[in-house]
């Protein structure tokens, strides 16, 4: 990286140890940029960085007045291109800045002639980037419509607000149940020796499906299963994490990983032993937990950060775009990158 002057608002580093002596810092910005947003705490980003980075990474740093009031984390994805750290497990990506406008002074700061900077899976209510942000210099594109349950009023609001499908759906599963003598049961692990044991269960079904068959599926022996390990075991010290899991008498059928806040409840991971599919036991637990969390009035919402399908979007009381926004050095940059696109989408 090219060094910076002592005039320079922006100090790139290599990682090479974590966020290291800047962690205290990025909390800080976390929560009082974001609320301790779940995705933005060290506890999350630190387990990423750990066993998901390349060696290629770069935490931003903007100071002022020298204190601390920006931190980010970029790769060099190509020559003049520079994108926001986020593997698929990060579902938004962390820009702990107040003022966006720096951004552009960060793109003169970066090494090599940067022409742009892909600021990647932006939550709008959990970034910088505003509506109103100098449209001659961002395009945004729409990656993942999301969606949420705001806990307000009670649960038996909320159900009877549900579409009549979605009821009636409910109440056949229910019926296949008693039909053929299976009881229902829903346990919630949430002190640190429980969390351990219950991902590691969750891991055993996941790895039956068809994510083990790929190769993605949580497993104690993999990557996967080391990173949510640590993530959720951290989270858990604090009170901050909660797995539910759904019993059909004695048999574990469907698991959920879920981290949290005092604003939000985050729906991390889920799966479900697809040989009791006929019963749906993945919306069974859903329909448990979304009232267990209504009564314990613990947070304000239920986030569950998807590229929700039809079925899911029944499910909630608000929907959301996360957004791909680039930022481009110079506007002609940004209309040559829309004329490439549009030659491409021809030739297509």
């Amino acid at each position: 990286m090219k060094a910076c002057s002592k005039k320079a608002s922006w100090k790139i580093v290599p990682i090479r140890n974590g966020l290291d002596v800047y962690c205290r810092d990025w909390n800080f910005l976390n929560l009082n940029l974001y609320q301790k947003q779940p995705f933005f705490d060290s506890r999350f980003i630190e387990p990423m960085l750990k066993y998901f980075a390349t060696g290629k990474e770069y935490l931003c740093i903007h100071s002022h007045n020298q204190k601390v009031n920006g931190l980010l984390i970029l790769t060099k994805r190509r020559f003049g291109i520079w994108s926001l750290f986020a593997p698929s497990q990060a579902q938004i990506a962390p820009i702990l800045l107040k003022d966006e406008t720096l951004l552009r002074s960060l793109l003169t700061s970066l090494s090599e002639f940067p022409l742009s900077l892909e600021l990647i899976n932006q939550d709008p209510l959990f970034t910088p980037i505003q509506a109103d942000s100098d449209q001659r210099l961002i395009i945004r594109e729409p990656h993942a419509l999301t969606i949420a349950i705001k806990l307000t009023d009670d649960f038996e609001h909320y159900w009877l607000s549900r579409s009549k499908k979605l009821q009636q759906n409910y109440n056949r599963y229910r019926r296949r149940l008693q039909k053929k003598s299976l009881s229902m049961r829903m346990i919630c692990h949430e002190a640190p020796n429980q969390i351990s044991k219950a991902v590691t269960r969750y891991g055993i079904i996941e790895s039956r499906g068809w994510k083990g068959s790929q190769g993605t599926s949580i497993h104690v022996d993999n990557v996967q299963g080391a990173f949510y390990a640590q993530l959720m075991n951290e989270f858990a010290v604090s009170g901050n994490a909660s797995v539910y899991e759904l019993y059909f008498n004695d048999t574990l059928v469907a698991s959920r990983l879920c981290i949290l806040n005092s604003e939000m409840l985050i729906m991390l991971k889920t799966t479900y032993d697809e040989t009791f599919s006929e019963y749906a036991p993945g919306r069974l637990l859903l329909h448990a937990v979304i009232a267990q969390e209504f009564a314990r009035k613990r947070v304000k919402k239920i986030e569950f950060y998807t590229d929700a399908t039809q079925d899911q979007m029944s499910w909630s009381t608000e929907q959301r775009e996360i957004q791909h926004v680039t930022l481009f050095r110079h506007p002609l940059l940004k209309k040559a990158y829309q004329a490439r696109n549009l030659i491409r989408k021809k030739l297509r």
